[in-house]
């Protein structure tokens, strides 16, 4: 096996990794603030990049409603 095949392949592993916990903690503070989350949101936050997790999650004080997550989501 190719060293930095095994090396990208450890790097993608990692960022998918981290993505997941920055994922997960997103959705423990949204259900914490807003009790359900309907499915389609957690579907919406699935596909979305790492970056766009961090901030939504920066701005988890400056939401009101579930509908404020429209404006990082593609919800319909």
């Amino acid at each position: 096996m190719n060293l930095s095949y095994s090396l990208k392949a450890y790097e993608e592993g990692m960022t998918d990794g981290i993505k997941e916990g920055h994922f997960s903690l997103l959705i423990k503070l949204l259900r914490k603030k807003f009790k359900h989350i309907p499915e389609k949101y957690i579907d919406s936050l699935t596909d979305l990049e790492n970056d766009t997790i961090i901030s939504i999650a920066l701005k988890i004080f400056e939401l009101e409603t579930l509908e404020d997550l429209d404006v990082f989501l593609l919800v319909k």
